[in-house]
């Protein structure tokens, strides 16, 4: 949690907290609702995040734990996936980002396989939302949307969200994957 001093004195802590929902149409399973979680079963998910190298880049050092993929139902873990928070003013533009976990029912979930993805140091504004998958073409939203400091903010790509570009999604028995 970072902490930051206003003029006025006062202290305020920097962090949103996102729960973004998104399925990866390739591994859904309209039958039963739920992606496969095979990559998980057999053993292929890494515990430290796959997105340090090109284009990705990405910094962090997030990692889960055995007991995190030892989670079966619903909640097991699909794959890793990096979550962005983009410029209201230019989505090329990457703020911050952090790698996170995919269930089987499409929530994205922090490292722990349950808490909401928590970005530090980001104070309450207008971001553009984008989800990244190493194998999957990535998914945005098609404004910034409004996220708050201490509140639920859901970023629900599986509803009716309006996502950027032409066909960016495909409708599969009223869900979007």
């Amino acid at each position: 949690v970072s902490v930051s001093a206003a003029s006025d004195g006062l202290i305020f802590l920097r962090n949103i907290s996102i729960q973004p929902k998104v399925i990866l149409n390739g591994a859904y399973d309209d039958n039963i609702g739920l992606m496969k979680d095979d990559l998980r079963l057999f053993g292929y998910l890494p515990l430290n995040h796959p997105y340090s190298g090109a284009p990705w880049n990405h910094a962090g050092t997030e990692m889960t734990t055995t007991s995190v993929l030892s989670i079966a139902g619903q909640d097991a873990i699909v794959d890793w996936v990096l979550v962005e928070l983009r410029d209201k003013a230019d989505p090329t533009n990457i703020l911050s980002t952090r790698a996170a976990l995919l269930q089987r029912d499409g929530d994205i979930v922090d490292i722990d396989g349950i808490s909401s993805v928590l970005f530090s140091g980001v104070s309450g504004d207008d971001y553009y939302i984008s989800v990244k998958h190493r194998n999957h073409l990535g998914i945005m939203t098609e404004n910034a949307v409004p996220l708050q400091n201490g509140a639920a903010n859901i970023v629900d790509f599986i509803a009716t969200l309006p996502t950027y570009g032409t066909d960016a999604q495909k409708l599969v028995n009223g869900k979007y994957t």
